[in-house]
């Protein structure tokens, strides 16, 4: 397992030496400097993912460790024995439940001499939390009613809109004329957080709307199962698809360790969200079984926030017991 870290370090080192020389330079940013900077930083992350589940697929393959403690998860017999690892990203892209297509969770498929392929999503050894799931609200909602066959209640949908930011072009304050922002000021501005950012924080949310956020909390908590099904296994692709398109097993390689989705997904039942309780911005988020979820802006005035959930080692080691 040793070898899995020092080979992907190694690889990180030449990238973030260079990537590191690139903003050494310490000029002033452009709007337009920013938004390719993003972009750049997109593909990074891209390539660097890629590399790392090339090297894991030759790893699974050679380290009898690591294969041993994937095969110990997946509850095969000492004998089993992996062929063949391939990875997902040269792999036609699934179809999703909007019926265009859409990424798949798994990214290296492990076939062995007994029983069906393993699919593994991974979560790199460098990172101790990080992006799930990102999308536009409109599209998680409906990504939801797929799954669990029931309209987003008004109230519910009211509430996801003022957290997110979606208030038909309004002010937040005439979206939300009862709101007592409870969120802090942004002291560079001047302005208080949420009437800066143009959406209302958790805390705002369950102390000025009571019955709209005990709405949204039932949703969740209704719905916690689906939504940790779609961060985990199956992401947006649609339902009963021939290719291997769902994630059935996590590896954190920051621990070394894999874990099922189901145990996730059964864990996370029930879950009552609440705001976030530490930090300056306390509020801004909702904490989820297993990480947290937050509005992503793709950058300054590029209109309301996404839906963005994170995972973290420590929010899924204390729901697992582990």
């Amino acid at each position: 397992m040793s070898g899995l870290y020092q080979s992907y370090s190694k690889m990180r080192g030449g990238l973030d030496a260079w990537h590191f020389m690139c903003q050494s330079e310490n000029l002033p940013m452009q709007d337009d400097d920013k938004k390719r900077d993003r972009s750049a930083g997109w593909k990074h992350a891209k390539r660097d993912g890629h590399a790392y589940e090339d090297q894991f697929a030759c790893q699974v393959m050679e380290d009898q460790d690591l294969y041993g403690k994937l095969r110990d998860v997946a509850g095969l017999s000492c004998g089993t024995f992996p062929v063949h690892a391939s990875t997902t990203h040269n792999r036609v892209m699934p179809r999703s439940v909007f019926g265009d297509t859409t990424t798949s969770k798994t990214d290296v498929t492990v076939f062995v001499s007994e029983g069906a392929p393993l699919d593994i999503s991974l979560k790199k050894p460098s990172t101790k939390s990080g992006q799930v799931l990102l999308c536009k609200l409109e599209r998680f909602l409906r990504l939801i009613e797929s799954k669990s066959k029931k309209p987003t209640p008004p109230s519910v949908r009211w509430a996801l809109r003022a957290f997110f930011g979606e208030t038909d072009g309004l002010p937040v304050a005439k979206f939300a004329p009862r709101a007592v922002m409870l969120g802090p000021v942004i002291k560079r501005h001047g302005v208080a957080a949420e009437l800066y950012q143009n959406r209302l924080y958790g805390s705002t949310l369950a102390a000025s709307y009571p019955q709209e956020w005990q709405s949204l909390q039932d949703w969740f908590a209704e719905n916690m199962a689906e939504i940790t099904d779609c961060c985990f296994r199956s992401g947006m692709c649609a339902d009963n698809l021939d290719e291997r398109s769902t994630a059935e097993y996590v590896f954190v390689g920051n621990l070394g360790r894999f874990f099922t989705v189901s145990s996730l997904v059964e864990a996370s039942r029930d879950w009552v969200v609440t705001p976030s309780s530490s930090g300056y911005y306390k509020g801004s988020t909702l904490r989820m079984p297993w990480g947290f979820l937050q509005g992503h802006r793709p950058g300054k005035d590029e209109g309301p926030y996404q839906v963005q959930f994170h995972w973290s080692v420590k929010d899924m080691l204390s729901l697992l017991g582990k």
